[in-house]
């Protein structure tokens, strides 16, 4: 193999000794993460678990039943977990749609205000108009 006797070769062999190595540790960051969740998840139904079998047990004095069922999974910590999980913008969403015509896609999710849409008058398509708002993403919008 030649030698590149280009002055900045050094410098791009380098970046790239510099890029593998930080790969390297990402891809090891990765697995340990994954290696918790896993750990979370295992703990968070063993003690789903453990609050229905305690759950399920008989109240004496008024003969009421409470199985499993009856007990929701907190919601809370779904959300933390997913937020911990996808990182990105706070300040939009994404939001599905399917038309008439049975295409679907995704669009940012925001107001509407139908009435004060303009149309385009070549692609006679409606525009959004100033009044229409991104919808920030919420703790509810994820639950």
């Amino acid at each position: 193999m030649t030698q590149l006797k280009l002055p900045f070769a050094n410098s791009i062999c380098e970046e790239c000794r510099h890029l593998r190595k930080e790969n390297a540790l990402l891809k090891d960051e990765n697995t340990r993460l994954k290696e918790q969740v896993k750990l979370l998840q295992a703990k968070e139904a063993s003690s789903l678990y453990a609050t229905a079998a305690s759950a399920s047990t008989v109240k004496e004095e008024s003969s009421v039943y409470i199985t499993a069922k009856s007990v929701q999974p907190d919601t809370n910590s779904h959300t933390q977990l997913f937020r911990n999980l996808f990182v990105g913008r706070d300040d939009v969403y994404a939001e599905h749609w399917c038309g008439k015509d049975g295409k679907s896609n995704y669009s940012p999710a925001k107001t509407h205000d139908w009435n004060k849409h303009a149309v385009d008058p070549k692609t006679k398509k409606k525009i959004c108009s100033e009044s229409c708002q991104l919808l920030p993403l919420t703790d509810k919008v994820i639950a």
